[in-house]
């Protein structure tokens, strides 16, 4: 919970740096700066700061994230080898007839969500272009 004292308008921690972080080294705790009464940064001790990412990187929702990041970047590998497989099969083929063959891929792999065209955007992403 935020103690109603460490919170700090920028423009004073600014006056009295020295005063403030001698005083924040003492309490440990997070500090909140605002400019305009809004919160706008936080103070941590390299501690907090160490112990706040260590748990996050522990945390389990890191590690599904990890594991969707990880199937995302598969399936964009197996998107890229499949166009270049197309474009060697199909040389004279059009772009239209590409993003055609693109779609069936996806549509008769694991993709199967992908019922619409794939979007030129998400496929320049993919691809780099």
């Amino acid at each position: 919970m935020i103690n109603p004292k460490d919170i700090h308008p920028l423009t004073d921690f600014k006056r009295n740096t020295a005063k403030f972080l001698a005083r924040f080294e003492k309490l440990g705790r997070p500090q909140i700066l605002t400019v305009d009464g809004r919160p706008k940064m936080v103070l941590l001790t390299i501690a907090a700061f160490e112990k706040l990412t260590n748990e996050l990187e522990r945390s389990p929702l890191n590690a599904e994230s990890t594991r969707l990041k990880e199937a995302a970047d598969i399936s964009d590998f197996a998107f890229k080898m499949n166009e270049q497989n197309i474009r060697r099969k199909f040389p004279s083929a059009t772009e239209e007839e590409i993003q055609e063959q693109m779609n069936d891929f996806l549509k008769d792999s694991h993709h199967a969500e992908f019922e619409r065209p794939i979007s030129s955007e998400r496929r320049r992403r993919i691809l780099g272009k």
